[in-house]
Parts: structure tokens; sequence; C-alpha cells
């Protein structure tokens, strides 16, 4: 009965959040869905990409280049211990696309 009663709070929180729209709210998500609908699947993928972070731009990428040469030239050049590679960089959180 619980779960009945949190899945309509939840349809009726989605149902205020559609009915407070102003009308070129409307209009962006009607347009935001068609696009959507004809995108190609790859256009898909590179979207949903970049929705959880990952690099979909040459600015992203070159971003992420200088910051591994950077880590890669401070190890080397300067004999500064590796965080990436120790001992325990099993345990580590990996966050490379912030």
């Amino acid at each position: 009965m619980s779960e009945h009663k949190l899945e309509m709070q939840q349809l009726s929180q989605i149902y205020s959040e559609e009915t407070e729209k102003s009308f070129r709210e409307v209009l962006d998500s009607m347009d935001e869905r068609i696009r959507y609908r004809r995108q190609d699947p790859q256009e898909k993928l590179i979207d949903k990409l970049g929705d959880v972070g990952m690099p979909v731009t040459h600015d992203d990428f070159d971003y992420i280049e200088h910051r591994i040469y950077h880590d890669y030239v401070a190890a080397t050049d300067f004999q500064l211990k590796d965080h990436s590679h120790g001992e325990e960089s099993w345990k580590k959180n990996w966050t490379p696309y912030e």
C-alpha cells in the first residue's frame, strides 16, 4: 500500500511540474521531445555521454590531455609520488571528468 501511495505522490509531482510551466517552457519541452525523437542514434549516445560527464567536445579532450600530461610530468621530472598507481590505488574513487 505504501508503494502505491509513493507512486501516486511522484505522479502528482510530475503533473504539478508540467502544469506550472509557462508557455515558453511548454514550447521548449515540446521542441526538445521532437528533437530527441528525430535525432540520430549516434547523436543520442553523445548527448547521454555528455549527461553523465564524459568528454564530448575537443575542448573537453584537450582539458583531459593537459591534466594527464601535467600529472605525468610532475611524476617523472620531479620524481614525485604518483598516487594514481600506488599500493592502495584500487581503493581510490576515480573522478576523471570533473
